[in-house]
């Protein structure tokens, strides 16, 4: 396919997700930088839309254990996000009494 085909191909279809934002997209740098919320969107999800496409994201080693690692970031802030809030940070620390 043509890298101008895909080009127009990725920014609609990332314009179609919604709460992703299209910050930057560059086929031929294979780069796409988005920002999107964690609750409702997976990062797994959207590399199968854009796979499904016809952009084919690096698959070299390096990009592998980035794409494990962001996965572990979106579930510890997907995690943080549903805990529920705690008043720790509010009560002055306990002096021990001599």
């Amino acid at each position: 396919m043509d890298n101008e085909f895909i080009q127009l191909r990725v920014d609609k279809i990332i314009d179609s997700l919604e709460e992703v934002e299209l910050l930057d997209s560059s086929v031929k740098k294979k780069c796409i930088e988005v920002r999107y919320d964690v609750r409702s969107i997976f990062y797994s999800n959207m590399i199968k839309v854009l796979t499904d496409s016809g952009y084919v994201p690096k698959n070299n080693i390096f990009q592998r254990l980035r794409s494990q690692w962001l996965e572990f970031i979106e579930d510890n802030m997907r995690r943080n996000a549903k805990a529920p809030a705690t008043s720790c940070c509010n009560k002055p620390p306990i002096r021990p009494k001599h």
